[in-house]
């Protein structure tokens, strides 16, 4: 039988993200999004043309292709992700770095607690590699299928990265979900990873506390799945409906 504490205190960790406003009260941490909202679109592409000019000051995101300017490919880079097309996207992690990764995401190693909740509320169940990190086959009712899936550990240096490898991944979404974990014990763990998984991208974002999973929903939502995020507040509130279905406190 489930471990009802376990799953309550997750969906209680998803049911926090939700806001009751079309707009999120946070900010989408993606190049692009240069004027620093919580979505990629048009208006992004118009503060790009005044930073330009001259009329605006440059934002932290305004460079959409990560070159280091801000110019005429960053308007063409966000016309991309606004439309679905982008071959990489860059995103700032839980350490505050720029990762990258390469689109699209079509098979990843999900090893956090929370992660694999996060792509299966998104809908990207499917591009999970049969791997997880933590030992979930004592709860098949609420994992499913997932609970039968190896388990090959989520902190280095107890993970069987060769058997990761193995599966060769597009990204890899780590253990790092957490805001314990930015500090320097964290960061080497991410080296770690980054050394025994050379050139695959790495997913370190806050997945475990509720001021910041809202935000981290919606860069999974561009990493895997695009820039319309109505699927994604409409998953949010399906999670709400388990929530009140339960109960938490």
């Amino acid at each position: 039988m489930i471990d009802k504490g376990c799953m309550m205190i997750s969906l209680c960790i998803l049911f926090f993200a939700v806001s009751p406003a079309d707009a999120l009260d946070v900010r989408l941490d993606v190049f692009g999004n240069a004027n620093l909202d919580d979505i990629i679109d048009e208006e992004d592409i118009a503060y790009v043309k005044d930073i330009m000019k001259g009329s605006a000051e440059t934002t932290e995101l305004a460079d959409a292709n990560y070159d280091q300017e801000v110019d005429e490919e960053d308007i063409a880079q966000i016309e991309r992700i606004i439309n679905g097309t982008e071959s990489s996207l860059t995103f700032i992690d839980i350490f505050g770095d720029a990762e990258t990764v390469n689109k699209p995401i079509n098979h990843v190693a999900a090893l956090g607690y929370i992660g694999p909740q996060l792509l299966r509320l998104i809908g990207a169940e499917d591009r999970m590699l049969p791997v997880v990190g933590p030992d979930y086959s004592n709860y098949p009712v609420f994992w499913g299928e997932i609970s039968q899936w190896h388990s090959v550990g989520n902190t280095p240096p107890d993970v069987d990265f060769e058997h990761v490898l193995s599966l060769s991944p597009d990204a890899v979404q780590t253990n790092l979900e957490f805001l314990n974990y930015a500090n320097d014990a964290g960061r080497k763990m991410k080296e770690e990873f980054h050394r025994n998984l050379p050139g695959i991208p790495l997913i370190c974002l806050n997945a475990r506390e509720p001021e910041h999973t809202s935000a981290t929903v919606l860069i999974y939502g561009y990493i895997f799945e695009g820039f319309d995020l109505a699927p994604i507040r409409r998953a949010l509130n399906s999670c709400v409906n388990i929530f009140n279905l339960y109960g938490c406190f």
